[in-house]
């Protein structure tokens, strides 16, 4: 009897992954501001990575550029943007966002 409630959570998580899929968006934007990788990447990263429904963000200091995906149904460009120029009283500005199709694996290149 244990193995139907086993498969009936799976396919309840099952539709909650593909329902986050659903409304997962990709994006790229510029970060003006920065002046190290460890301080401002890293803190900037942490901080978009904590926000509700972001899945993944990588913050790129010699590029300047940041790419992240989200939920949109939790989060949108505006929030985001505003996060990161809330950071060290406005140090940081966000430019050029754009959409991506995904975050490529850099392990995987």
């Amino acid at each position: 009897m244990d193995a139907p409630a086993e498969s009936e959570n799976t396919t309840i998580e099952d539709a909650e992954t593909k329902e986050v899929a659903a409304n997962l968006e990709f994006k790229s934007f510029k970060i003006d501001g920065m002046t190290c990788a460890m301080g401002c990447a890293k803190v900037i990263e942490n901080k978009l990575a904590d926000l509700d429904g972001v899945q993944d963000v990588r913050v790129d200091f010699e590029a300047e550029t940041a790419v992240i995906s989200y939920d949109s149904e939790k989060q949108n460009v505006e929030s985001i943007a505003a996060t990161v120029e809330k950071i060290a009283d406005g140090a940081y500005k966000v430019s050029d966002m754009s959409d991506l199709e995904e975050i490529v694996d850099e392990k995987q290149s």
